[in-house]
């Protein structure tokens, strides 16, 4: 599991909890070239994944930013502020913590949407303990993230981008498939070639120009919607698009 990307989030916890001005002035600095008006919320450690990454078989969903609700972060402070361990763990087993703690409507439509089984009696966090990783390319925490698309935006998104998918090709066995659904992501890649709207999109009966691509790269199937699920699509929808995914070879 130690490579880049894990080397990359124990450093920066070490620098949340031990040269936390430090940290700060990072912070600081990133949300000034992000022209993020509210800043990043700097008491906290950053989120770069949430689910167990050292299984197999996910459904990896690929985000933006991890947002700042006050009563999530004072839940996940009493686990993840003690050491990298603690930090590592409460990831790593976040659907189950979450068991105990505030209801996660995000995920529960997750749940609702890409179960095979509409039956809803299963614990909806503990179906994201098995099925789901959700792994954000802007890993700190914000009140809220309204950034603007430019050349700087665009290539921290892309360079985290790769990041993120060259931790996943050295864990080839963790994906199922890759879900994408900000709107403003599936814009830069597209227009970095990554795939082709006209090509790759899939022949879905939907409506108010929601739209949903399917891309197959190095192995891995990318799914991606143009608007956030949550806002935009039913499970009917998300359904009709994962007979294409389980189609492709």
């Amino acid at each position: 599991m130690k490579n880049e990307f894990i080397s990359k989030i124990e450093n920066d916890y070490n620098l949340f909890r031990f040269s936390n001005e430090e940290y700060k002035r990072k912070l600081n600095d990133l949300a000034k070239i992000l022209n993020l008006k509210d800043g990043f919320i700097c008491d906290q450690p950053p989120t770069y994944f949430v689910g167990d990454i050292e299984s197999k078989n996910k459904i990896i969903f690929m985000g933006i930013n991890p947002g700042g609700k006050k009563e999530n972060l004072k839940f996940e402070s009493q686990f993840r502020n003690k050491s990298w361990n603690s930090y590592l763990d409460f990831h790593k087993y976040f659907f189950k913590h979450y068991k105990e703690g505030p209801k996660i409507p995000y995920y529960a439509y997750l749940r609702t949407c890409f179960s095979p089984d509409s039956d809803v009696t299963q614990n909806y966090f503990d179906y994201c303990q098995e099925n789901f990783i959700n792994i954000d390319l802007i890993p700190y925490h914000s009140k809220s993230f309204n950034v603007k698309l430019s050349d700087e935006v665009e290539h921290r998104y892309w360079a985290n981008f790769e990041t993120i998918t060259n931790f996943l090709h050295h864990n080839v066995d963790l994906v199922r498939y890759i879900v994408i659904h900000y709107g403003q992501l599936v814009e830069l890649l597209s227009k970095k070639n990554f795939f082709n709207k006209k090509a790759d999109v899939l022949p879905c009966k939907l409506n108010n120009k929601r739209k949903v691509y399917l891309k197959e790269i190095s192995g891995f199937k990318f799914l991606l919607f143009n608007r956030f699920i949550r806002r935009g699509f039913s499970r009917d929808d998300v359904q009709e698009a994962l007979k294409y995914v389980n189609k492709v070879v």
